[in-house]
């Protein structure tokens, strides 16, 4: 009689910073269900992954969870891995990193569970084939990944049904292949039709294996599948259908697999992850190339046969895709240096100096674990799931970024009182930045480009105000404008396969970016541009500075910074040449920024020009957040943040948030011309295509007129908790033309 070998392995995880409904749903629709449903089955195993964020957070709200998982695992009927605590995808943290935080989560399941865990799961399955010696290092003894990384390395589907041996420096761990098709039958397929695949393969062979290995998510949690899996309880008849057929189905750990079973060989697979991520980090013109090609594959009947050689991109490249998340991701290895070299003895449990005092000791595991906290992967890539375009998910990445090196500058007995300046290459692109800071601001200026603020840290309230997101082209935009997908209901498919809109008319928001955005981007514009032309990135562009180089000038000192560009602007009667001369400063005690204009034309002008700098921030609470607008004219206004405005003769714009209880207070020495609009991304979630708040665009415009040789302005940016007593309006700066 044919027989199979079958492992049923989930993983549960949530990302740092994600909103505590979104957890209390997920763990009242999918993991506590789940685990209900296994409990009434005895004969049923599951290899099962939670990490170390989410079990977190479950032991804060939910320990009866942690009291049924140690249930369940003392039956038997559950097998324990181990990974990355906060979900890091390993290749893009060091090697210290690797082995700390896999370690401390092999020691929280054995502390909380009595388990001791030696098989690993990979964060969205991304392998390198470095990662064997390393995370051998860290007591792992097997990893499960997809058949298409197997396929990559040029086996075939048949060659799968076990696991193979691979090595690196001579350090060997065991490699298990989880089936693409499975994970698009469970549990969208019926019972029945999923055991009739698993039978197709089952096969004399005692060792035969397949592997499920997938999100938990996905039995609960994702759209209609609640319903799916407990209401129409496909969970219950799929348990009921493994136990009726247990005389040629046989559910097993991997744990168990490998205590019967040897390896099938070696295998040395290629940088890989599953199939749907090497699609989703490619360029968005390759994505819609490599569509094409698996359509013409399919088409005719050879996708099959050709598969191993259908390979998509490296996960790296969200890197170079997305340039938000590479300066975010270099922030938080920027961070992490600066924490390693404050305790100057490396990672937990590798001191290679004599031991510290116990409370710096414990100071230093704190920041660390912060910086592992800012390495969870969710908010540093995008595909089927929000990550990247969730700016929750990024704010607490920076917060635990800047949180680190609040307690490393503390711990080293420089806290930051006096402005202080550095120049690091933070994002290694060869060309430095400047760190302009005191103790409760730190302003990331970008000489190379625009000479732009990249980042602006409120340390009291632990958020980066620049955290913005540009509006850029996705793959999935040629579906929105084609017609999205609409799904009758009657049937629950995978979030692979689905793409609907959660509202109407979304083609009428694909607007993108020429700029990155950031604060203090130059612009000259034509007297007649409109606030309409600037929400839709449509404006003309006269002159040379927007993402110009700027060179950094003397006199530089304390708390200031002095760049200067020479470039043009395009008039009706020819191109003129203009120095500008931009300073930046900041004081002792306040988290305040001032800025300074200083232009100067080769020869005059004659009135055909608008100066426009632009600040892009993105106050926390989104849509629901307000501001004040302070007038000549109409004294002050109330307007959203969520709709775009047009004001003349501005002096005062204050953005509020009232969830941080933060104001941000944008004053001008000379009245302007003020443009105020959001910037919405159209993007793609597990649950469709939805506008996203990712910041609010501010463009400060003055005229300048004709015979114009020189020209001042200033702009001051104030942070405060609401309620502070600053004397903010005193700070504002007459014209000084």
């Amino acid at each position: 009689m044919t027989k199979i070998n079958f492992v049923f392995c989930i993983h549960n995880h949530q990302p740092v910073g994600n909103f505590d409904f979104v957890l209390e749903d997920a763990f009242g629709s999918a993991y506590l269900p789940f685990l209900k449903v296994l409990a009434r089955h005895p004969c049923i195993k599951i290899v099962l992954h939670v990490s170390g964020a989410l079990m977190e957070w479950i032991e804060r709200h939910h320990p009866q969870y942690i009291d049924l998982v140690r249930d369940l695992a003392g039956r038997g009927q559950l097998e324990l891995m181990t990974g990355g605590f906060y979900e890091p995808v390993l290749p893009s943290v060091p090697d210290e990193d690797k082995i700390g935080q896999t370690r401390k989560l092999t020691s929280f399941v054995k502390e909380k569970f009595g388990f001791e865990a030696k098989g690993m799961w990979l964060a969205e399955r991304v392998w390198e084939p470095s990662l064997a010696s390393v995370i051998s290092r860290a007591g792992v003894e097997y990893t499960v990944v997809d058949d298409s990384h197997f396929k990559s390395a040029g086996l075939l589907e048949d060659e799968l049904l076990g696991y193979y041996l691979t090595e690196d420096q001579g350090a060997v761990i065991k490699v298990f292949s989880g089936s693409k098709r499975l994970r698009y039958l469970i549990p969208y397929a019926s019972p029945e039709e999923t055991l009739t695949y698993m039978r197709e393969k089952a096969s004399v062979t005692e060792g035969t294996l397949l592997v499920f290995a997938d999100d938990g998510e996905k039995f609960g949690s994702w759209p209609g599948t609640h319903r799916l899996c407990y209401e129409e309880k496909w969970l219950e008849r799929f348990f009921r259908a493994l136990e009726e057929n247990r005389e040629w189905v046989n559910v097993i750990t991997f744990a168990e697999y490998i205590s019967r079973h040897g390896p099938l060989g070696w295998v040395f697979l290629p940088t890989a992850s599953y199939a749907e991520m090497m699609e989703w980090c490619l360029p968005v013109e390759a994505q819609l190339r490599y569509h094409e090609f698996l359509r013409k594959l399919r088409a005719g009947g050879e996708f099959e046969k050709y598969e191993c050689f259908v390979k998509g991109g490296f996960w790296r490249n969200f890197f170079s895709r997305y340039p938000e998340s590479n300066w975010m991701y270099k922030r938080m290895l920027h961070a992490r240096g600066k924490v390693l070299s404050w305790t100057a003895s490396g990672v937990r449990g590798e001191s290679t100096q004599a031991k510290r005092p116990l409370v710096q000791e414990e100071t230093s595991e704190a920041a660390l674990n912060e910086i592992w906290r800012a390495q969870c992967n969710c908010a540093y890539w995008h595909g089927v799931f929000g990550g990247l375009y969730l700016p929750h998910l990024r704010e607490a990445i920076y917060k635990h970024i800047i949180r680190a090196e609040k307690m490393a500058s503390a711990a080293s007995g420089n806290p930051g009182a006096m402005p202080s300046i550095e120049r690091p290459d933070i994002d290694g692109d060869g060309a430095e930045e400047i760190v302009l800071s005191n103790e409760k601001l730190a302003c990331f200026i970008s000489p190379a480009r625009g000479g732009t603020l990249v980042e602006i840290d409120d340390k009291t309230h632990e958020v980066n105000l620049v955290n913005t997101l540009a509006r850029r082209k996705e793959a999935y935009h040629g579906r929105i404008t084609a017609g999205t997908d609409h799904h009758s209901g009657e049937k629950t498919v995978s979030i692979h396969e689905a793409l609907a809109a959660k509202e109407e008319r979304l083609e009428e928001f694909l607007f993108y970016d020429l700029y990155p955005r950031v604060c203090l981007v130059d612009h000259f514009l034509p007297p007649q541009t409109s606030l309409e032309e600037m929400l839709k990135s449509r404006f003309e562009e006269l002159g040379s500075f927007a993402n110009g180089p700027y060179t950094e000038t003397a006199p530089s000192g304390q708390g200031r910074v002095v760049l200067t560009r020479a470039g043009i602007v395009r008039l009706t009667a020819g191109q003129v040449q203009l120095t500008i001369e931009k300073t930046l400063s900041i004081p002792s005690d306040e988290a305040s920024l001032r800025v300074s204009y200083d232009l100067n034309f080769s020869s005059e002008i004659g009135g055909e020009l608008l100066f426009a700098p632009e600040l892009n921030l993105l106050i926390p609470s989104g849509r629901g957040a307000h501001g004040e607008v302070e007038t000549d004219e109409r004294g002050t206004q109330i307007v959203q943040l969520s709709r775009s405005a047009e004001f003349l003769g501005v002096r005062e714009l204050t953005l509020r948030d009232d969830h941080l209880k933060l104001s941000v207070v944008i004053s001008v020495g000379t009245p302007c011309k003020l443009w105020q609009f959001p910037v919405e991304t159209v993007s793609l979630s597990e649950s469709g295509l939805e506008r996203i708040y990712q910041g609010t665009c501010v463009v400060a415009a003055w005229p300048l007129p004709s015979g114009t040789r020189r020209s001042r302005f200033t702009i001051h940016v104030g942070f405060k908790s609401s309620g502070a007593m600053h004397a903010l309006a005193g700070r504002k700066q007459k014209a000084g033309r």
